[in-house]
């Protein structure tokens, strides 16, 4: 995205939580783990 347009950027945000399908929880969100970071990711104390 060259620049912020809230519109587009919530359309994908939908597409790509409406087309993760998996048999369990884990598995959905292991497949929206490769487009969205966690919080926490890398973290080190």
């Amino acid at each position: 995205m060259k620049e912020y347009d809230f519109v587009a950027l919530t359309q994908l945000i939908r597409d790509t939580v409406s087309s993760a399908q998996g048999e369990t929880w884990t598995e959905i969100a292991n497949k929206l783990g490769r487009f969205m970071f966690w919080e926490f990711e890398d973290y080190e104390a």
